[in-house]
C-alpha cells in the first residue's frame, strides 16, 4: 500500500524513472542466468503474443515440436481474440499492450533517458 500511494503521488515519468533501474537489473539476471546460460529458451516478446496470437502460437508450438489439433487450435486463437481489450481499462489487469502506447503517456525526454538506458536490454529481446 505505501508504494501504490507513492506511486499516485507522483508522475507517470517519475514514476518509470524511479522504477528504471529495478528493473533494468531484473532484465539483467534474466539475461545473464537464464539466456546466457541457456540459449535454447524461447525468447518472445508480449506484443506478439497478444497481438499476432495465431503467429505466435505456431511458433511456440513448432520451437516446442508439439503437435495440436486444428480444433484446439481453433479453440485457442479464439479465445485469445476475445481476451484481448479493445481499449485500456486501467483498473483492469489486462491492458491493451499495443507497440508503442507508451509514446502517449511518457515525455519524450523519459523516452529518450530510458531507450538511452536500456538499449543493450533492447537489442536482446529484439526491440531495437
Amino acid at each position: 500500500m505505501k508504494l501504490r500511494r507513492k506511486a499516485r503521488g507522483i508522475s507517470i515519468d517519475e514514476y518509470v524513472e524511479s522504477e528504471s533501474e529495478r528493473l533494468y537489473i531484473n532484465y539483467q539476471r534474466y539475461c545473464t542466468h537464464l539466456l546466457d546460460c541457456y540459449p535454447h529458451v524461447f525468447v518472445t516478446k508480449y506484443e506478439d503474443m497478444t497481438l499476432e496470437f495465431p503467429t505466435w502460437l505456431k511458433k511456440i508450438l513448432g520451437y516446442s515440436e508439439l503437435e495440436i489439433s486444428n480444433t484446439l487450435f481453433t479453440s485457442l486463437t479464439d479465445e485469445a481474440e476475445h481476451a484481448q481489450p479493445r481499449r485500456e481499462d486501467i483498473h483492469q489487469h489486462v491492458r491493451k499492450g499495443t507497440p508503442g502506447d507508451f509514446k502517449e503517456k511518457l515525455k519524450s525526454k523519459t523516452i529518450e533517458d530510458l531507450n538511452s538506458r536500456f538499449l543493450p536490454l533492447l537489442k536482446r529481446f529484439g526491440y531495437v
